[in-house]
């Protein structure tokens, strides 16, 4: 059975560098596990400041396997 991952975030909330340094290590382990079907990080929102991709988005875009 595979498994969609949803709304998983590091804490604190709201900081962009937390978010993609865990999204650095996160990723690549999400991808090899094979019971992992898809994964969505929680506040899409902290993935983009001003309309454009910050750091954890450029991270979390870039990363994905």
């Amino acid at each position: 059975m595979d498994l969609w991952i949803t709304e998983f975030s590091p804490l604190p909330l709201h900081d962009v560098n937390v978010m993609a340094d865990f999204l650095d290590v996160v990723i690549p382990w999400l991808d090899k596990q094979p019971w992992v079907a898809r994964y969505s990080p929680f506040m899409a929102e902290d993935l983009v400041t001003n309309g454009k991709l910050n750091r954890a988005g450029e991270v979390f875009v870039n990363k994905r396997g």
